[in-house]
């Protein structure tokens, strides 16, 4: 698909547009509140499930590839609805930018930049005010769940329980997918997605879209000004340097992740007993400098923080390299596995023990052969063994990304949460299986074994159980671990009140499962609908800790 090869955009899902919901309903089976969604005016990109046994048989499998879900919209301009005149079928769209830049929203811009893309240009003597990516939903519950927050959504204010006053809280947000809040009066008014800061185009972007905001909602000088605990990312550097008179305060990533789900349901005030809340995803910098992602908290009506489980640590081979190629987040857990299970105690002291680890995978897991050189193999090991440049990690992101390349569905990602989402689609759902789960007490904290969960995976692929069913059961077992979590700190606490966010839990299958048993049992259940529930909600989060903080009840 020359789209593909042109935008570098290898796997990733495209967006499909229909003339009308009538069309689109051809394709697939909406209920009436999807279909609202797609006529409401936010008009936005709609997750929906694809159907086989409709006219959707005839839209290309390299659209959405793998996937078991679509994102379609339909028509909501006068140039969309010219373009449907005299065409009866659906169309393939997506954003006007190069990979990982903002959107080209100037004639000469676009041209220069998208020739190597665009056969042609529609230009127009009329400017673009500010850039905006397509929302992103899907209905939960008959509820709609923000995935990507942007065109039509942002930036309508959310309103929020304290009162900041009239001197604006500034939360600079995360790294990636990021947005920025301004905490105003009582309402946080939240940007449009903007991006990766990554790259120069993506942080000129962030400063001319809060300059903008800003001269819109008429706001003065800045009280506060917020930004997360990593000394190196650009959101830090920016919040640093702006507005020198303005107080700073850092903010850790997690901890944003569930301050964000109290602040959206407006819960602070109907508190009775403290929070439990799971904040699972790729990387977030630690309140100890080490990279988490799998954290579990109490919180309290202060928005007080204690760090109650999360994964054991693990070494992250080489860093960034590790995270963009799944399999050798895999060898991690392999190389447990080997020497916990495989090699005895006397067989590590035994001279004729020859079959080494690089040997143990290749044979057992011959499809590594063709995906990880020889070379590679033995530096990997090497920084799993001696730590050297593989800072350690509890990464719940990660886990999912070595059991993906482990069941040989992925092991380079070409986008972020690849390796997820392939282990999602993966799952049968006909198995309530699930693989037993091991918690070992320190320091006050519950530890998740995952290499022991991890290991069972290995048993089973050596026993020829299907891959949907391992899926399905490393999904069952985590709803169920967090289950296990909730029902310790009940009887300890009393805690009765679950929050999930972070980026695990775009996961449809976990998210939906995992609240389901935990309302079964009697828990009471939240997460992010109107802000994303990945790092696109963060800057609510740290603009309400910052608030609860000053007690902005009393005013700023």
């Amino acid at each position: 698909m020359q789209l593909r090869k042109k935008k570098k955009r290898p796997s990733k899902p495209f967006a499909i547009m229909f003339r009308d919901s009538k069309m689109a309903s051809a394709y697939y089976k909406l209920n009436k509140a999807q279909i609202q969604s797609l006529k409401s005016p936010g008009a936005p990109v709609l997750l929906v499930k694809k159907n086989p046994g409709t006219a959707a048989r005839h839209i290309s499998d390299r659209v959405s590839g793998f996937n078991n879900y679509e994102g379609i919209m339909i028509a909501y301009t006068p140039l969309h609805h010219l373009l449907f005149k005299n065409i009866d079928v659906p169309l393939v769209m997506t954003s006007g930018n190069v990979s990982e830049e903002p959107i080209a929203s100037e004639n000469n811009e676009a041209i220069n930049k998208l020739g190597g893309i665009c056969d042609y240009f529609l230009t127009n003597n009329r400017d673009i005010f500010s850039k905006y990516d397509d929302s992103v939903i899907r209905i939960i519950g008959n509820r709609e769940a923000s995935i990507r927050r942007a065109r039509g959504y942002a930036p309508y204010p959310i309103k929020i329980e304290c009162d900041a006053g009239k001197n604006p809280v500034l939360a600079t947000g995360a790294q990636e997918k990021n947005t920025f809040c301004l905490l105003y009066s009582k309402f946080a008014i939240i940007s449009q997605h903007l991006g990766d800061m990554d790259n120069a185009e993506t942080v000129h972007f962030f400063k001319d879209t809060l300059e903008n905001y800003m001269k819109i909602f008429g706001l003065p000088g800045l009280r506060m000004v917020v930004h997360d605990c990593h000394p190196g990312y650009a959101t830090t550097d920016f919040a640093k340097s702006f507005m020198p008179s303005a107080q700073k305060l850092a903010v850790q990533h997690h901890k944003a992740h569930i301050a964000s789900v109290i602040a959206e349901n407006r819960l602070l005030n109907d508190m009775k007993n403290d929070f439990i809340g799971f904040a699972w995803d790729g990387t977030g910098y630690g309140d100890d400098g080490k990279i988490w992602g799998s954290e579990v908290f109490t919180v309290n009506r202060k928005l007080e923080f204690k760090r109650i489980s999360h994964l054991a640590e693990k070494v992250l081979p080489g860093g960034e390299a590790t995270i963009k190629n799944p399999y050798r987040m895999s060898l991690v857990y392999l190389y447990n596995f080997w020497k916990k299970v495989i090699c005895s105690p006397a067989d590590l002291k035994s001279a004729d023990l020859k079959i080494d680890f690089n040997r143990y995978v290749y044979n057992e897991f011959p499809h590594y052969k063709e995906i990880i050189p020889l070379l590679e193999m033995q530096l990997v090991t090497r920084q799993i063994e001696t730590g050297f440049n593989s800072p350690l990690t509890t990464s719940m992101g990660r886990l999912f990304d070595a059991v993906s390349s482990l069941l040989n569905l992925i092991h380079v990602s070409t986008y972020e949460g690849e390796a997820a989402v392939r282990l999602e689609m993966a799952a049968s759902g006909t198995t309530g299986k699930q693989y037993t789960l091991c918690l070992v007490e320190n320091n006050n904290e519950l530890i998740i074994d995952d290499f022991h969960l991890f290991n069972q995976i290995v048993a089973d692929i050596k026993n020829n159980i299907a891959v949907s069913i391992i899926s399905s059961k490393f999904h069952n077992s985590l709803a169920h671990l967090i289950l296990h979590t909730c029902r310790i700190h009940r009887e300890k606490s009393g805690i009765d009140t679950v929050l999930l966010s972070g980026g695990v839990f775009q996961n449809h299958l976990l998210l939906t499962k995992t609240a389901r048993i935990l309302k079964k049992e009697g828990f009471k259940v939240y997460s992010n609908n109107k802000v994303p529930v990945n790092d696109g909600g963060i800057s609510l989060g740290q603009a309400f800790i910052a608030a609860v903080a000053q007690d902005c009840k009393n005013k700023i």
